[in-house]
């Protein structure tokens, strides 16, 4: 293998750890519990695959550029994880500059010395936590959703799929941009993001988190009624 770099390059980030799979006999590094590269041997102990999770954008313009040396995923998923030839044509430098690029969109590229065992105690112990926050963000979006038919029918609240953000579609209220945010930051009192920060089809729509206790739910929207009850 020609990235002979490549098991230094990658433990000598803070957090990292190594392990191998004997069934796969794949040499797999972690952070925070999460695998983001992975050595491909053969029985011969010989890299035929350095498989790297990126980002989809990333991942599509790699393989584009270095077609046949990069390929989609070998035996993972083929929308994040992309398998590099580890005597293909890609350059040393795209390559290491690749490979923690995912931890820093993710956040996870520079852990504090407590987050990853905090991350690997989640994974592990976490469940009925999990089972029981799901259930009380679940209920925190009906509430939202209640509250805004019975008391604020211009603003429509969008169930999430699977999140604890709430879209709140103000277009009825018939305001501009800058007087929607001053609605809600000024006279509401509520840091909320607006759509348009998000690109095209955002406008007139304002981002709420309903991941948080019902009291302090229930006290934002009833300054969210006041301010636009009082316009």
């Amino acid at each position: 293998m020609k990235y002979d770099w490549l098991d230094a390059y990658l433990l000598q980030k803070r957090g990292v750890t190594k392990d191998l799979q004997p069934v796969w006999n794949w040499v797999r590094y972690h952070i925070g519990g999460k695998m983001f590269a992975a050595v491909c041997l053969d029985d011969a102990g010989r890299p035929y695959y350095i498989n790297l999770r990126l980002e989809p954008m990333n991942g599509e313009f790699l393989r584009a550029q270095y077609a046949g040396d990069v390929i989609p995923g070998y035996y993972s998923d083929k929308v994040h994880w992309n398998s590099v030839n580890p005597d293909g044509a890609v350059p040393d430098e795209t390559l290491r500059n690749r490979f923690f690029s995912w931890l820093a969109a993710n956040e996870l590229d520079a852990p504090n010395l407590f987050a990853p065992i905090a991350t690997v105690a989640a994974f592990r112990e976490g469940e009925a936590w999990r089972r029981q926050m799901l259930r009380y963000v679940e209920a925190n979006v009906d509430f939202t959703d209640d509250f805004l038919r019975r008391y604020v029918p211009r603003i429509r609240a969008i169930r999430p799929e699977a999140s604890f953000l709430v879209w709140l579609d103000c277009r009825e209220l018939g305001l501009a941009h800058d007087a929607l945010v001053d609605l809600f930051v000024a006279r509401a009192g509520l840091a909320l993001n607006d759509g348009e920060m998000f690109g095209p089809g955002g406008e007139g729509h304002m981002r709420l988190n309903v991941g948080l206790p019902r009291i302090r739910l229930a006290e934002a929207l009833e300054r969210l009624r006041a301010a636009v009850d009082a316009r």
